[in-house]
């Protein structure tokens, strides 16, 4: 419900928020203008203060005889002036500080003209000559006494002191009516004393509000208001600026709230996608799995009876396409995986000869059947254990040596472990896969390692795959903390490497090195590299070796020297298989064992003959093994090598009892042959119903349990059966085609104690069954 009400409001809220931002950001602009503007006309102001008081200072000198005041005064009332003006021009004055420097203008004005006059006057009247015979000493007397009167008003002194002298000179003024009338320069004299007295007061009166600084008062009041007024604009400006960037950051709140609502929606979407995805993939791989069961069980079944040789034929190409088919389920059920991050990278001890031997197991017969040479070289500097995820490991180098197999038509495919670096419990080790196949050019190694891409259209028609393959190689060799690269030519061949951190195992047990010191051996081997990488191997161990390449040179070797093993390879360019066993047999006095070297399997060669086999390519253990198995009687038999002529008798488990849980008839017909040719005995269960009523009634020493079944599945079936029965008492083990790695979790939280995927494979049910037995005698 607030998600609803959140998505509807959403928008608004946003645009109100930004309106108020606009509306504040306006605001704040328009203050921080009052602000300079207020700054403007305090500097202005606080000029014309300065400016007035100037004038004023220059306005009360001006009666100074000794100034010549007036140019001075003129440059100071014009810069008062246009200080004024510049006020007016910006509009910053009120009524007051207006009528305030008008007064002052007038005052200042009307003062300096009535100071200019009176000075003409004072001059005039204290520069009278006395020393003229035209007048007689008492008048001298008299006009001395007005001239000294007269300076009182020149000195601006007291009021009271200026009336009383006004009134002596009108006194003295009367004595001298005569003189005034009869002589002109005395008449401009009584002129001059007239005017001093007539206007000195009203000058006064002119300079009593500068005096005052009247004018000063009133600017400086404006300046007080104008800085309180700035004062307030600022934290206004302040105020206004900080709701603006409440507004900002609560926007950003709701923008960032609906994008992680939306980035949530679409995280919820993709992930139901995911599990839409991973459900379909599934269930695919069910639906296709459980037919994929039955052709290759059947398919097994079928190449056990008496069939001609091209219907043996047909139904081992068909069991080889419903493998590679099954690959590629896997493939896209892998990918899936990695994309949703739900593959696990384990970190288990494993020893590197079996991972090689894995691959030479699955991949070796191609390269037989090629007519390629598959060759391994491995550094004698690396360990023959280390911590790591073998079965990835085995994944990338599979795929690898498969698509070398399958771009190459002639020559080789080398697979290559060497030793890159190494720190105290890390190995870096290269793994690589070169082959003398088509070759890439530069521009479609750039797309070699893209999703569902090959390096060009003609490579899918011609040679097939769904061009997952490399780039789930590239993701796992990531996810184990490597990389892969590829080096091409396009025409020679290429190379894949693969760079892996290996942890070495801290409690690896240490092992006795393998030294055959003086063990002469005979190589007879037509491929170089092969022959190479072979004799390395053997000199390792100390072992003295000669080299043929075809069985001519073999024989004129067996002609003059002895050897305690010839190694010999079952195809050469001059004899093939029994017709080169009877030629080196004609020479059995000079050698002590014959081990056949081949890249064929045992089945493949002609039987009736007791020569041990090692196949092709050569692993180091493989043969330290054999050799001290045919050569010293006293070491134990390693019972992994295939001889020319062995024993077909199984191991039976005929005391062993099994429930096998299975809707599907086929199914039930492919796991029925297997189990029977181990030599359990065998109840089947349609459904989870019976299995539970069987498991009641009856014992058994283990469970097959399928899961999706009619009435009652598989997982209830289990959480009924461990109800009664623990996981010691009854093992159950799934076999199913849900193989995806959190069901099998699953199933084993519920009480399963393993697990084996569809289409399974009699080796798997064995070592179950194997294990059961050792753990339960």
């Amino acid at each position: 419900m607030n998600t609803a009400i959140f998505e509807k409001v959403k928008y608004l809220i946003e645009i109100i928020l930004m309106c108020l931002i606009l509306f504040f950001g306006v605001r704040c602009i328009d203050l921080y203008m009052y602000y300079q503007d207020d700054k403007a006309e305090l500097e202005l102001k606080s000029r014309l203060h300065d400016k007035a008081v100037e004038l004023s200072v220059e306005t009360l000198s001006a009666m100074s005889t000794s100034t010549y005041h007036y140019d001075k005064y003129a440059s100071k009332q014009l810069a008062f002036e246009s200080l004024v003006e510049a006020i007016d021009r910006r509009m910053f004055s009120d009524d007051q500080l207006q009528t305030a420097l008008d007064e002052f203008l007038a005052s200042v004005t009307g003062y300096m003209q009535y100071a200019t006059m009176l000075k003409t006057s004072f001059r005039f009247v204290s520069s009278i000559a006395l020393d003229t015979d035209d007048i007689s000493l008492i008048e001298k007397q008299k006009i001395s006494e007005i001239i000294s009167l007269v300076a009182a008003f020149r000195n601006n002194a007291e009021s009271i002191v200026l009336s009383n002298a006004a009134d002596r000179i009108l006194e003295l003024r009367k004595d001298l009516v005569k003189l005034n009338s009869e002589n002109v320069k005395w008449k401009m004299f009584n002129l001059h004393i007239n005017f001093i007295l007539s206007e000195y007061v009203k000058a006064t009166e002119l300079l009593d509000p500068i005096q005052k600084t009247e004018i000063s008062k009133v600017i400086s009041q404006d300046i007080q208001g104008i800085n309180l007024r700035i004062e307030a604009r600022f934290f206004d400006t302040i105020v206004v600026f900080f709701f603006a960037l409440v507004c900002l950051f609560a926007l950003l709140f709701v923008v960032m709230a609906r994008q992680s609502n939306s980035l949530r929606k679409a995280n919820v979407l993709a992930k139901e996608a995911a599990e839409t995805k991973s459900q379909f993939l599934a269930n695919m791989s069910h639906e296709i799995r459980t037919p994929m069961n039955g052709i290759l069980g059947l398919s097994e079944i079928l190449l056990k009876t008496k069939l001609d040789s091209q219907q043996a034929k047909y139904l081992d190409k068909l069991k080889f396409s419903a493998k590679s088919l099954t690959t590629i389920i896997n493939d896209i059920l892998d990918f899936s995986k990695i994309e949703s991050k739900k593959l696990p990278i384990e970190s288990i001890p494993f020893q590197l000869h079996q991972l090689l031997d894995n691959v030479k197991t699955m991949v070796g017969r191609s390269a037989t059947e090629k007519g390629l040479e598959f060759i391994f070289d491995m550094d004698s500097r690396l360990d023959t254990r280390y911590q790591g995820d073998p079965v990835r490991i085995g994944q990338i180098l599979l795929n690898l040596a498969s698509n070398a197999m399958k771009f190459t038509s002639d020559g080789h495919v080398l697979l290559s472990v060497k030793l890159e670096s190494q720190t105290e419990h890390v190995h870096n080790v290269i793994f690589s896969v070169s082959d003398t196949g088509i070759g890439i050019t530069k521009e479609q190694q750039a797309k070699l390692f893209q999703r569902f891409s090959q390096a060009e259209s003609s490579t899918t028609r011609k040679y097939g795959g769904t061009g997952l393959g490399l780039t789930i190689c590239k993701m796992l060799a990531e996810l184990m903390h490597g990389r892969i690269e590829v080096d091409s030519v396009q025409g020679e061949g290429s190379c894949f490497s693969v760079h892996l951190p290996l942890s070495t195992e801290l409690e690896a047990p240490v092992l006795d090195e393998v030294d055959f010191q003086g063990l002469s051996i005979l190589l007879v081997e037509d491929n170089e590299l092969t022959s190479e990488i072979t004799i390395n191997v053997l000199e390792s161990l100390n072992c003295k070796v000669v080299a043929a390449l075809n069985a001519k040179q073999a024989e004129v070797i067996l002609q003059t020297q002895k050897f305690d093993v010839v190694l010999l390879d079952w195809k050469l360019t001059d004899l093939v298989g029994l017709e080169l066993i009877n030629k080196v047999e004609e020479y059995v006095s000079q050698y002590q064992h014959l081990i056949i070297f081949t890249g064929y399997d045992a089945d493949y060669l002609s039987l009736g003959l007791s020569y041990p086999v090692i196949n092709k390519p050569l692993i180091k253990h493989d043969l330290v093994q054999l050799i001290e198995e045919v050569c010293f009687s006293n070491k134990n038999i390693d019972q992994s090598h295939q001889y020319l002529k062995h024993d077909d008798k199984q191991t039976q488990y005929t005391h062993f009892e099994i429930l096998l849980v299975e809707d599907n008839d086929i199914n039930i017909m492919v796991a029925m042959d297997v189990l029977e040719s181990l030599g359990v005995k065998i109840d089947v269960a349609n459904n989870g119903l019976q299995a539970v009523d069987m498991a009641k009634r009856n014992h058994y020493h283990l469970i097959l349990m399928d899961i999706q079944m009619p009435e009652m599945d598989g997982m209830e079936a289990t959480i009924e059966i461990r109800k009664f029965k623990s996981k010691d008492e009854l093992p159950i083990v799934a076999l199913t085609a849900n193989v995806l790695q959190e069901e099998v979790i699953h199933y084993k939280k519920i009480g399963m104690n393993d697990h084996i995927g569809k289409p399974f494979e009699r080796s798997e049910l064995e070592e179950i069954i194997k294990q059961l037995d050792s753990e339960h005698p």
